[in-house]
């Protein structure tokens, strides 16, 4: 919250989570993100690997994330690092403002951050709260068991904050 209030004396911040009291519809979530330039992709969070949807839905839509979470290269051992901007990459938020406000105008470093598309592609996450772990868990259990560096975790404390 400190950076957001912060970065949003430097330039205009849209929030959508909320209109008229409520959440933004379903139906226009996507649509929604699609129609921005730039996403904050602020986690709630910064632990290693705490990387959410604020991340992947962006991606998916052909918006570019900023994003404040866990170090860069967290964030580039799931998607390439020219797909998103990070906010530790700026000396604050004063200067990331500068740049967004700069990369706007600039169409062409602008679509550099859409480079990756030509070889990878970002699936949506699902949004109803129906189905939201099914596929997600599932493909979890999968990853885990493909990649052998994952190990038991015993003391769950320990692991967390290490």
């Amino acid at each position: 919250m400190k950076f957001y209030e912060e970065f949003s004396k430097y330039i205009k911040v849209n929030v959508f989570r909320k209109m008229a009291g409520s959440r933004l519809n379903v139906e226009d979530y996507y649509p929604t993100m699609a129609s921005c330039k730039f996403y904050l992709s602020f986690e709630n969070s910064i632990h290693r690997d705490y990387i959410t949807e604020k991340f992947n839905g962006p991606l998916s839509v052909g918006t570019v994330p900023v994003v404040l979470g866990p170090p860069r290269q967290n964030y580039k051992d799931f998607a390439p690092g020219d797909s998103f901007i990070h906010v530790n990459d700026f000396h604050n938020a004063s200067v990331l403002a500068d740049y967004l406000i700069k990369l706007d105008k600039d169409e062409e470093a602008y679509r550099r951050y859409f480079d990756w598309r030509k070889h990878v592609s970002a699936t949506p996450h699902l949004i109803k709260t129906t189905d939201e772990f099914l596929v997600n868990v599932c493909t979890a259990c999968d990853h885990i068991a493909r990649h052998k560096e994952y190990k038991v975790a015993h003391d769950i404390y320990t692991w967390y904050f290490s």
